[in-house]
């Protein structure tokens, strides 16, 4: 479940660029209006939780969220890289958070002795 190692690597860089994909989409938002002070602190809420990869799973879920909010706006081909960043996020709730994280301090990796 927290794969270290170079897999463990790769789920960083994962959970990296799920967080330029949000600020690339409130960015776009931005340049047509459509930024409140809200959408900047749950930008800022969630990239620090997946920086971090403190409750992975649940930032994900959020982020998709945030990434809908900003669906509205686009046009055509924009739509089209909507749905190509929901299925990155949507693999990186499904994957995890990796070994170079908070999860895994708080619920991973624990020896169970069965008793005797």
């Amino acid at each position: 479940m927290f794969p270290g190692g170079l897999p463990g690597a790769a789920l960083f860089l994962l959970r990296i660029s799920v967080i330029g994909m949000l600020f690339d989409s409130t960015i776009q938002s931005a340049s047509t209006g459509d930024v409140s002070l809200w959408r900047i602190v749950a930008l800022a809420l969630i990239s620090l939780l997946l920086l971090c990869g403190a409750f992975t799973p649940i930032a994900s879920a959020l982020s998709i969220v945030l990434e809908a909010l900003c669906w509205p706006v686009w046009d055509g081909l924009r739509s089209f890289e909507f749905f190509l960043q929901a299925l990155v996020i949507v693999a990186l709730f499904l994957l995890g958070p990796g070994a170079y994280s908070i999860d895994l301090k708080m619920f991973g990796r624990r020896i169970i002795l069965p008793p005797e």
